[in-house]
């Protein structure tokens, strides 16, 4: 039995941790996707004839700007496991749950502008990629 299945037996808010720990391991999962997809990204940008190096500056700068969208997926899941932490230590939950919601709507805040922003940049490489194949 892993230290998360000890916590939820020992305590009321065992449903609630479980919920946070769990959010916390599929937003890990995104960020380091997330990362993954900033390194092809930039290999693109150096690969010639491509069309990521036809939109090196643009594309750059993305990668720097999913880099700061890893980290952030980051300080979620930290914060997300500092709430479990409060749950398991005896915080009530409702407090608990009023700092991870708060958190939650500034995180999907950030989410929805970078899925715009993504699909900016995908859909100005899609209208150009028939030049390079």
């Amino acid at each position: 039995m892993d230290d998360k299945e000890n916590i939820e037996e020992k305590h009321d808010s065992g449903k609630s941790i479980q919920t946070l720990m769990e959010a916390a391991q599929t937003i890990s999962a995104g960020g380091k996707e997330i990362l993954k997809s900033s390194e092809t990204i930039m290999m693109s940008c150096f690969t010639p004839g491509t069309v990521g190096e036809a939109h090196k500056s643009q594309l750059l700068d993305k990668v720097e700007e999913m880099k700061k969208l890893a980290e952030l997926h980051n300080s979620v899941v930290n914060r997300l496991e500092s709430a479990a932490g409060k749950l398991a230590s005896g915080i009530p939950e409702d407090k608990v749950w009023a700092d991870v919601l708060v958190y939650g709507t500034f995180f999907a805040d950030q989410l929805e502008s970078e899925k715009i922003n993504g699909e900016n940049i995908l859909n100005m490489l899609k209208n150009d990629d028939t030049r390079y194949k």
